[in-house]
Parts: structure tokens; C-alpha cells; sequence
């Protein structure tokens, strides 16, 4: 099914995203309770991303990128991240997987 048929296809993409906002998070729930159609849509975009997340290969980062990031934060250039817990965004079977949309590197098995 394509995610585009839907009006409201934007709020299942920004739920799988974790980038909804409290609003599409209110929606996404209301929705998935009272509308089948909308269940449907929201299962066929998790099914199309599960086959996706099967084909991406890990990529590892730049040579030395780690170590200058480490420096940096050491000589106080720059200050780590604060740590967010990002709740499970799906789960797949018996796996459970969430997206990290500020590096944009893609999902990960939790």
C-alpha cells in the first residue's frame, strides 16, 4: 500500500520517523484505535520499513572522526549531547527498533 494514498500518511511517516509532534502523536493514537483503514495504512508503511531496515548495512565513521570528537569535548570546544531515551518507536516480530534522526544514520535493533 502506498503511504501516499492516505491524507494523514504524514502522521504515520512522522510516528516511524520519531519526529511526530504532540499533536500527530494525539492523531496517530486516536486514529489507530477508531480507524481501520488508517491501521492498515500505519501496518504496510512498518512492513514496507521493516524490508528496507533489512538491506542497510552498518556504516562505520571516518577514520579519526571519533577520537577528534572525544578531543573536542576533553579541551571544552564543544559539550556532549544530553542522553534522550527514545522510546521504541516499532516493533517487528521479535524485534524492536528506533530511528535516529539527528545523525540520520538509520535504525537500530534495541
Amino acid at each position: 500500500m502506498d503511504t501516499t494514498d492516505d491524507p494523514h500518511s504524514d502522521i504515520v511517516q512522522a510516528y516511524l520517523s520519531g519526529t511526530a509532534t504532540e499533536e500527530q502523536m494525539a492523531q496517530f493514537e486516536m486514529r489507530m484505535r477508531e480507524d481501520p483503514v488508517f491501521r492498515d495504512l500505519f501496518e504496510a508503511a512498518e512492513a514496507k520499513l521493516h524490508e528496507e531496515l533489512e538491506t542497510l548495512e552498518p556504516v562505520a565513521p571516518p577514520s579519526g572522526m571519533i577520537d577528534e570528537i572525544v578531543s573536542q569535548i576533553d579541551h571544552g570546544e564543544i559539550s556532549p549531547a544530553p542522553v534522550v531515551k527514545i522510546d521504541c518507536i516499532f516493533a517487528c516480530g521479535c524485534h524492536r527498533y528506533r530511528f535516529s534522526p539527528c545523525t540520520n544514520a538509520g535504525f537500530g535493533i534495541l
